[in-house]
């Protein structure tokens, strides 16, 4: 297991070209998760729940503001 956060995801790849590698990017709008062997991209989804969706359950969890819930996210 290795997490990578905003890290080199080309260099992982590259060191791992045996395995399968997830990679998941969550990004405002839409979350992409692709699965990699070898450097090239076996499979690949984009989910339409992101870091806006988190930003916003958090918001309405914990009754707070916008700006809240984006710092304790």
């Amino acid at each position: 297991e290795m997490v990578v956060p905003d890290g080199d995801v080309a260099g992982v790849l590259a060191a791992s070209p045996d395995e399968l590698v997830a990679v998941i990017e969550v990004g405002h709008c839409q979350t992409v998760v692709s699965l990699a062997r070898g450097g090239q991209v076996e499979w690949a989804r984009a989910i339409d729940v992101a870091g806006r969706d988190f930003t916003k359950a958090i918001a309405t969890a914990l009754r707070c503001d916008w700006a809240s819930a984006e710092a304790l996210k």
